[in-house]
């Protein structure tokens, strides 16, 4: 871009330290060099507590930059862990119009590393631009944001691959992802900040937030993100910024009546994996209509809010971690979910619009209405989690997909007991088969029903054990009906033919196997 050589040339560059709305009213957005730039800069400038490093590389090139900020410095996730802290990741600009994230955290972060206090408590995986390539495409929001109110040259929402990386944790085929599951969530943050804009709500609020969607969470973290934290932080916006803030969603008009719906509990979200995981999810979602310094301001403030809180609840949210890896064998959890009320309250609404017509410029007449918040998601229908998952070796696509998120898994030897009475070994028989009509991130998705029956076969191929810490993915991803997993996003190769055998079996109740690590 000819423009940041003029810029250079002009002396705008001159404090390293100030992102490029600062130097520009907030008339422009950072470029990736921008970013990078200031990254250097400031870890240079606070070399003891900052480091700069790199999570992966996009598919168009470019190196995603990651910020440590930790006092002392650590150099892996193993030290990480052995300090006792809170691991923090702060992920910006995922989608990459969305520009307010990434100005935020660079911002936060020159705070951050003056912060002694929050550096006893914390350490901090900071990504002010993960989307890079996205970011680089710049054009008038008109055609890259409709309505959104400023800057006007930003980026795109997909990633080089075309894909839309917050639909992308779970089937991990994006650098992007793969990068970060090898590099961030390996860490096993015990936190996990989203920082987003709004794409074009009816709502009266500048901020709205997102937890943990997916019910398949731990209840200790669904009870303490829905009960405490996420009300506490509404409260205290309110108090200290006179800042409305609601969960992420909209209204709609339904039957004569309004009610304010949040969004998916599919774990291809961030939020909605990070929960999996047992990290604290926070979604940000600052309004699309407010002016863009207005955007940045309030991503920053509602962040702080969050931190005070985390900090606050630091020793809960680790033990809540904690708990989230324990076993689930003989869980029960679900496959299918259904919206749910917390029940009814005044909600900001913009006034005059037609039911169910998405605002096209700035909110300004607002009115209270009175109606049920569907703010979270339970279970319709469920599994049961097995003492195992078994594989066949020849899955090797699947084999890989597990691996990069962090499971453990073992090769098969054989049994290290005499043969059990019953067979433990169950077998998923599909009985119905459905495709979608057209696709979505590049698959049409696949979605499967049937009943696990004993299967009377030899134990045989790589055992994944959901007796471990990330048991839970475990089943997103290997339970045939679940609707966000391997089967789902064709990531097995089988046509799952109805009234055949799905590829991957388990053992249901525990069996003494000999295994070798894989």
């Amino acid at each position: 871009m000819a423009l940041v050589p003029l810029l250079l040339m002009s002396g705008l560059f001159d404090d390293p330290l100030k992102t490029r709305p600062e130097r520009t009213k907030y008339a422009e957005t950072s470029t990736y060099e921008d970013v990078v730039g200031f990254c250097q800069a400031i870890t240079t400038k606070f070399s003891k507590v900052s480091k700069l490093g790199f999570s992966g590389t996009s598919a168009k090139g470019r190196r995603i930059p990651l910020v440590t900020i930790a006092e002392p410095m650590v150099q892996d996730a193993q030290e990480a862990a052995k300090s006792g802290k809170l691991i923090i990741y702060v992920q910006a600009n995922i989608h990459a119009g969305e520009v307010e994230g990434k100005e935020a955290a660079m911002h936060l972060m020159r705070e951050w590393v003056k912060d002694r206090g929050l550096l006893k408590k914390a350490i901090l995986l900071v990504q002010p631009i993960y989307n890079c390539d996205g970011n680089e495409e710049f054009a008038p929001q008109a055609k890259n944001r409709p309505g959104q109110n400023g800057p006007e040259m930003v980026g795109l929402r997909p990633n080089g691959q075309g894909l839309d990386l917050n639909r992308d944790c779970t089937k991990a085929e994006s650098p992007e992802m793969q990068g970060a599951l090898r590099n961030i969530y390996s860490w096993n943050p015990d936190v996990v900040f989203d920082l987003h804009t709004t794409d074009g709500t009816r709502h009266g609020y500048p901020m709205t937030y997102g937890g943990p969607g997916n019910p398949n969470a731990h209840p200790e973290l669904l009870d303490y993100a829905f009960r405490d934290f996420f009300p506490s932080v509404r409260q205290e916006g309110r108090k200290k910024f006179k800042l409305e803030m609601l969960d992420y969603g909209n209204g709609f008009f339904q039957d004569g009546k309004w009610r304010f719906e949040t969004f998916a509990a599919d774990a291809r979200f961030v939020t909605n994996y990070a929960g999996l995981r047992g990290a604290l999810p926070i979604l940000s979602e600052a309004m699309v209509y407010e002016p863009f310094d207005i955007r940045v301001r309030d991503t920053e403030r509602f962040v702080k809010l969050c931190l005070a809180k985390i900090l606050k609840d630091a020793i809960k949210i680790k033990a809540i971690h904690a708990a989230s890896e324990s076993s689930i064998v003989g869980a029960k959890l679900a496959t299918k979910f259904q919206m749910v009320s917390r029940g009814e309250e005044e909600v900001l609404l913009e006034k005059g619009l037609s039911a169910g017509v998405k605002n096209k410029g700035p909110v300004r007449d607002i009115e209270k209405v009175m109606m049920p918040v569907f703010d979270r998601f339970v279970g319709t229908s469920f599994a049961e989690v097995p003492f195992a998952y078994v594989i066949p070796d020849s899955e090797t696509k699947l084999i890989e997909l597990l691996k990069l998120h962090g499971l453990k898994l073992e090769v098969i030897e054989g049994l290290d007991q005499d043969p059990p009475k019953t067979n433990p070994l169950e077998a998923f028989r599909i009985t119905k088969r459905m495709e979608a009509r057209s696709a979505f991130q590049g698959h049409k998705l696949i979605s499967l029903e049937g009943e696990w029956r004993t299967w009377n076969r030899s134990i045989q191929g790589i055992l994944v054990r959901c007796e471990q810490p990330l048991g839970r993915v475990a089943f997103e991803l290997l339970e045939p009906s679940a609707t966000d997993g391997a089967t789902a996003w064709g990531a097995i190769q089988d046509d799952f033919i109805e009234d055949t055998w799905h590829p991957v079996a388990r053992v249901i109740r525990p069996v003494k196997l000999k295994t070798r690590p894989l």
